[in-house]
């Protein structure tokens, strides 16, 4: 009969039967069974408030903040108690004559994470800044997120503070700061950021897996007055021209670095002329191609294998204009300014997540196109043994400059991946928010979530600088 009643009021029993009289404080026991005298404190509801004199975990956020901001502190106290959270805060957990930095041990101590109210105030205060060392180093790394830092204003960061994403909270008013605030912590699932560019996107299969496709990236727009198969047939030129290229160099009649037949593999197998297939990988092996070739005709290359490269570099950088998302894409990565760096550590764990989640939940296509991605970035270091090379020749053919050469391999390939895994989130949201997730998918969402903020809070801040 006493388990059989309503949950809350077994708990509320129970509670009552331990702590004797309301409110007030519980004798712990310890791992051998012995009373520790070390207490935890209650309130009426029986949470607990504090934990003193141990290092278990009892209350869920520690908020680090200026005194000068204190009333910003109190709103985001509300939003996190309003959604179950426990927290320690100066205001209203510090007694009037109590020794600070003492308070402030003991609610580091006690608390599972630290949200920090990043501001000028905030930045000047030598005690707030004693609050941010201690959590930075608890966890440096920021895989645990065990600090949580929320913008309130705009803030010239010191170059520690740089290092750890944060959630901008500034022009935010009203429903979407306490929003924000809960997204921040992981109280509410998050969506995938709107408005950045993939060079590929996924789906939901039949079997209720997630596959790797094309996406808008891959997508050809008819220009005006041209026909709407022009884009076809460029794409068909391009990719005979290359595997032609590819014929030649097995056949050894070119006198070039084998390295030109990977790239040139790579590139053909890589154009869209189906949804799987992905512009901007062929548009990087292309890039490749030419960068090789304008330095092996300055020392004198092969001039027939350069005169057939600069045909399908020609008609390369035709295709482009179909492809407008391709030049956005590159324009956001130009434009990609942030003093922040990416979040490499994170993009590594959610890497982790697709090996460890493949093939039950993604198709082994996922993996592959973020490895394609990945290799994009990676410095080529090619063999030239062999390769007849002439001195102080002066080279017959001259190469079209390239009007997008300017962008840094490796900040592309980690900007595309960035955005692969945004994408990734959005289709895992969705199955989940249209009840199709099996617990398969759960776990993967669950996996998702300890690491995908970092990633969301880098493309936001960057759209929004």
């Amino acid at each position: 009969d006493f388990w059989e009643r309503d949950p809350d009021e077994v708990m509320k029993d129970i509670a009552e039967r331990l702590r004797g009289d309301l409110p007030g404080q519980l004798p712990r026991v310890s791992a051998d069974g012995n009373l520790d005298i070390k207490k935890t404190v209650y309130d009426a509801n029986f949470q607990p408030v504090f934990a003193l004199g141990h290092t278990d975990k009892t209350i869920d956020f520690f908020i680090s903040y200026s005194t000068q901001n204190e009333a910003f502190a109190r709103e985001v106290n509300g939003y996190l108690e309003d959604a179950g959270y426990s927290t320690i805060a100066q205001f209203k957990d510090f007694a009037p004559g109590s020794n600070f930095v003492t308070e402030m041990q003991k609610g580091l101590a006690a608390a599972d994470r630290v949200i920090a109210l990043l501001s000028p105030a905030y930045v000047a205060s030598k005690q707030c800044q004693a609050e941010w060392n201690a959590a930075y180093n608890v966890d440096p790394s920021g895989e645990r997120r065990y600090l949580v830092p929320l913008s309130i204003e705009k803030t010239d960061l010191p170059p520690l503070a740089k290092q750890v994403v944060y959630k901008s909270l500034v022009g935010l008013e009203g429903e979407a700061r306490r929003i924000a605030v809960l997204e921040a912590v992981g109280k509410i699932r998050r969506k995938e950021v709107s408005g950045v560019k993939s060079p590929y996107d996924f789906e939901l299969t039949t079997k209720n897996t997630i596959s790797a496709v094309g996406g808008s990236m891959n997508m050809t727009s008819v220009l005006p007055n041209r026909d709407p198969n022009d884009a076809q047939k460029r794409l068909d030129t391009a990719k005979q021209i290359a595997e032609d290229l590819i014929a030649g160099l097995r056949g050894n009649i070119y006198q070039v670095s084998r390295h030109y037949l990977a790239e040139l593999e790579k590139y053909s197998n890589r154009l869209p002329l189906k949804s799987a297939e992905s512009i901007y990988l062929a548009d990087i092996a292309l890039r490749n191609i030419r960068d090789d070739l304008k330095r092996d005709l300055k020392q004198g290359g092969d001039d027939h294998f350069a005169s057939h490269c600069l045909r399908l570099i020609e008609v390369h950088y035709a295709l482009r204009v179909y492809f407008p998302e391709l030049s956005d894409f590159y324009d956001d990565v130009r434009n990609a300014r942030q003093t922040e760096p990416l979040p490499l550590e994170a993009l590594g764990e959610l890497r982790k997540a697709v090996e460890e989640f493949t093939p039950d939940v993604f198709e082994p296509s996922v993996g592959e196109a973020l490895g394609h991605v990945a290799d994009t970035g990676h410095t080529r270091d090619h063999d030239l043994k062999g390769h007849d090379v002439g001195q102080n020749e002066e080279a017959s053919v001259s190469l079209p400059p390239d009007p997008i050469a300017d962008i840094d391999p490796v900040r592309a390939s980690q900007h595309a991946e960035i955005s692969m895994q945004n994408r990734l989130w959005g289709i895992l949201r969705r199955v989940e928010d249209g009840g199709k997730a099996v617990e398969r998918i759960d776990r993967v969402v669950t996996t998702y979530s300890k690491y995908i903020d970092p990633i969301l809070d880098w493309l936001s801040n960057w759209l929004s600088s």
